[in-house]
């Protein structure tokens, strides 16, 4: 499946869920992850890659900074790794790679 079938199947659930979701389409900086979610004080940021995909150096560097503070960054290749992230997260943070 492309990175884009699965993006949109990760937004249509994320709306549905209550998530304010956008696809970043483009970024002033490279890196930034796919999809950006927000639901109350908790935000997300999803780089979605296909089964054979890898992060590049810059989006581990995003994904890291972005885990520094409040917002939670991760590499996804699902709808069910999003819905794993939405589980664990309601009680610890998963590391941004853990999902790789």
């Amino acid at each position: 499946m492309k990175e884009s079938a699965i993006q949109s199947k990760i937004i249509k659930y994320l709306t549905s869920e209550g998530y304010y979701t956008f696809k970043i389409m483009s970024a002033s900086k490279n890196g930034i992850p796919d999809i950006f979610a927000k639901k109350g004080s908790r935000s997300l940021f999803f780089e979605v890659k296909t089964d054979t995909g890898r992060l590049s150096p810059l989006q581990v560097i995003a994904i890291d900074r972005l885990n520094d503070g409040l917002e939670c960054a991760y590499m996804v290749r699902s709808l069910d790794d999003v819905k794993a992230v939405l589980s664990a997260s309601v009680t610890s943070k998963l590391s941004a790679h853990q999902l790789k």
